[in-house]
């Protein structure tokens, strides 16, 4: 479990660990910076919310950033210790391709 606070960074490219990560409680924005340096908002999320789905699959994608917007709670794990147990489990990928 991971706790963060309000304006705290919970997803972003230049972070080292790549987490697979489950919002308990509390909720995030997640946004895109753009060359001018403008902040583009691309989602927001509350409890069952899932981040790191894509990072599994993809390499990271550059300028997303997820914040939360108030004290969240989430469930975490390594997706470089974890990865190929994920992948090679089929109740896992049918929950998140399900969403």
């Amino acid at each position: 479990m991971l706790e963060y606070e309000k304006g705290e960074l919970v997803t972003a490219s230049h972070f080292e660990e790549k987490l697979f990560q489950v919002v308990v409680h509390g909720s995030l924005v997640i946004y895109f910076i753009r060359d001018d340096g403008a902040r583009y908002s691309l989602s927001s999320g509350e409890a069952d919310y899932i981040l790191g789905d894509m990072d599994l699959f993809l390499p990271s994608t550059g300028s997303i950033y997820t914040e939360a917007a108030e004290p969240l709670l989430c469930l975490a794990l390594s997706l470089d210790q974890n990865r190929e147990a994920l992948l090679e489990s089929n109740s896992f990928l049918r929950l998140i391709c399900g969403r």
